[in-house]
C-alpha cells in the first residue's frame, strides 16, 4: 500500500492534471516492477477518482462496484468498475479507460472494500453487496454520518478477516437564493 501511495503522489507531481487512467497506468508500472524485483506473484484492485466539482467524478480502475443511491427515484444503482488488476502486466494503458459518473442533489455514493461484503454471520452467511445496497436504499435519505452509523450497526453481528473500509459521499441539496431587489 505504501508503494501505491508513493506512486500516486509521484504521478500527480509529474502531471497534476492527469486522468485517473493515466495515474493508474503509472502506478501499475511502478508496482509491477517492484513485484518482479521481489519475486512475488501479487496484484491489487484499485479505483482512482477525480472530483470535478458539481457532483461530477471521473474514475478508472477495477475494484468493488460503486453503489449510488439516486434520491429522485429512491433506488440504489450499482456502477461496475472496469479495468485491470494492478501489478499483473507491465503496461495496462490500453486496457484502462476513464469513465464519468454524476451525483445529483441528495444522491449518495458508497465506496467499499470486500471486507464488508465478505463478512459472515454465525451461520456463515455473507453480508453481501445486496445487503449493503439494501441498507443504503433504506437509509439514503439520511445524512452521510447516519448512513455510516447504520452500516456499522448492521455489521456488528458479523465477523471478518479482511479490512472493513468504506466511504459515504452525499451531495448536498443546492439552495437557490432569490436576487435582491432594491
Amino acid at each position: 500500500m505504501m508503494m501505491v501511495q508513493t506512486s500516486i503522489h509521484t504521478a500527480l507531481k509529474e502531471d497534476p492534471h492527469a486522468t485517473p487512467s493515466k495515474i493508474l497506468n503509472t502506478v501499475n508500472s511502478v508496482i509491477y516492477d517492484n513485484i518482479q524485483k521481489l519475486g512475488e506473484s501479487k496484484y491489487m484492485t484499485i479505483t482512482v477518482f477525480l472530483d470535478q466539482g458539481n457532483g461530477d467524478f471521473l474514475h478508472s480502475g477495477l475494484h468493488q462496484d460503486i453503489l449510488i443511491y439516486r434520491a429522485a427515484k429512491k433506488v440504489v444503482e450499482p456502477v461496475e468498475t472496469d479495468g485491470m488488476w494492478i501489478g499483473v502486466m507491465d503496461d495496462i494503458g490500453d486496457i484502462l479507460k476513464t469513465e464519468q459518473l454524476s451525483l445529483n442533489e441528495r444522491d449518495v455514493m458508497l465506496l467499499f472494500t470486500d471486507g464488508i461484503t465478505e463478512a459472515t454471520d454465525k451461520a456463515g452467511k455473507l453480508f453481501s453487496t445486496e445487503y449493503l445496497a439494501q441498507i443504503l436504499e433504506e437509509s439514503g435519505e439520511r445524512t452521510a454520518k447516519e448512513i455510516e452509523e447504520r452500516i456499522l450497526q448492521a455489521l456488528e453481528p458479523y465477523t471478518w478477516d479482511d479490512d472493513i473500509t468504506f466511504v459515504v459521499i452525499k451531495r448536498d441539496a443546492v439552495t437557490q437564493t432569490a436576487p435582491l431587489v432594491s
